[in-house]
């Protein structure tokens, strides 16, 4: 290698390498620090575009978890509300059985019939009022004196991280039916019987449905937390640092540094030797 005044050759190619050392020790450094391989749009601009649109599928996930996990929370709600019903149901059509007795007097048989209203009327209160929020969980498609009709309101639950129609799912669509003519004679009675045993299927094929709608929505949370899983290892692979690959990486570049540093003042000193060959 020539001795020159004006170039020094080696000097600046000890510069380049303290400069490329000093960059990567910057660089590892910071990936060390975040515990994140990208760390700009530089590090990894396809890797940050793929993360990024993961990264919103994984917050998506949070919301339609919570949005199931509430469809859920509504749909026991309206369970428990029936399961109210179906008792007064039960205890009615007892009470059916007690009034066909040929024991009992008109005036026996009317406080009876005053039990027996005050439960249809509470049933009738449930199915009004019966509410999620200030959501109404029953229609009422027909009422007569001796019959109520209903709906389970239908309600699409968001439960996908897209706009399509496998990302929601319906809820809804049962209906019941209760009907009786009373107790006001054995005869009513008698046929009160059968109408309440009619009116408890009705009901408990309601909260069938209903149940195997939270089976449905809860497996549906389970996937969702497994997709969310797999979903958050893989952003995890893209932008996270191996922390034990970028520690060995920066002990490699901090000697690079150090040994170049220390190379930069031998390889400065090529313009004092010139000026010493001159006085020579």
């Amino acid at each position: 290698m020539s001795i020159s005044l004006h170039y020094n050759q080696a000097a600046s190619v000890v510069r380049q390498n303290l400069e490329s050392a000093s960059l990567d020790v910057g660089r590892r450094s910071q990936r060390l620090s975040t515990g994140l391989r990208i760390n700009s749009a530089g590090d990894d601009a396809a890797g940050l575009g793929l993360s990024k649109k993961i990264s919103a599928q994984v917050s998506s996930s949070d919301m339609a978890k919570n949005n199931t996990q509430t469809a859920i929370n509504m749909m026991q709600t309206m369970d428990a509300d029936l399961s109210v019903i179906q008792n007064n149901l039960q205890r009615m059509r007892d009470l059916g059985v007690q009034a066909s007795n040929g024991v009992y007097s008109a005036n026996e048989r009317d406080m009876l019939q005053t039990e027996y209203l005050s439960l249809w009327d509470e049933n009738s209160r449930v199915v009004k009022s019966s509410k999620f929020a200030d959501i109404n969980l029953f229609t009422v498609t027909s009422e007569a004196g001796d019959g109520i009709f209903f709906d389970m309101n239908s309600t699409d639950i968001q439960v996908g991280t897209n706009n399509g129609s496998k990302d929601r799912i319906n809820i809804g669509g049962a209906s019941a039916a209760i009907e009786s003519p009373g107790l006001s004679t054995a005869f009513n009675a008698q046929t009160t019987i059968e109408w309440m045993g009619y009116a408890l299927d009705s009901v408990s094929s309601m909260r069938a449905n209903i149940g195997a709608k939270i089976n449905r929505l809860s497996a549906t949370v389970e996937r969702t937390l497994t997709r969310k899983e797999n979903i958050a290892s893989a952003t995890s692979e893209i932008v996270d640092a191996d922390i034990a690959i970028e520690a060995a990486a920066l002990n490699k570049s901090q000697i690079r540094q150090q040994a170049s540093t220390s190379l930069l003042q031998q390889a400065n000193s090529m313009s004092t030797i010139a000026l010493t060959l001159l006085k020579q």
